[in-house]
């Protein structure tokens, strides 16, 4: 089986603006637009790109490989995003949440299996 950098590169970009996306929300929603007005337009700038790039970076990976492929592996968005939650906005990891992510990971690994 031929590995396709390129390929896992869009798959990590699209997963990395998965993430940053709702981070950047995040910090925004804890801003006083009022008081901090020139700092929201722009995160909200950079939102836009974030957008735009996801959106880039899915019809490059949906012209190369199947949808049923595509985008189970986008699910692996969860478990970075329960981690970068935790690091960065303090974020309780709980069993339920670390059992949620084991079921994700053996999804994509009997989902890769069937489609190999």
């Amino acid at each position: 089986m031929k590995i396709n950098l390129s390929l896992i590169g869009l798959f990590m970009l699209t997963i990395a603006t998965n993430i940053i996306g709702p981070v950047n929300l995040k910090v925004m929603s804890g801003l006083n637009i009022h008081s901090n007005l020139k700092i929201f337009v722009i995160l909200v700038l950079i939102h836009i790109v974030i957008v735009s790039t996801r959106m880039v970076t899915w019809f490059k990976i949906l012209k190369r490989v199947n949808l049923s492929i595509a985008y189970p592996v986008i699910s692996l968005t969860f478990p970075v995003m329960l981690l970068v939650s935790h690091i960065f906005f303090d974020e309780e990891v709980t069993t339920t949440k670390t059992l949620g992510v084991v079921l994700i990971i053996s999804g994509l690994l009997f989902n890769s299996h069937n489609n190999a």
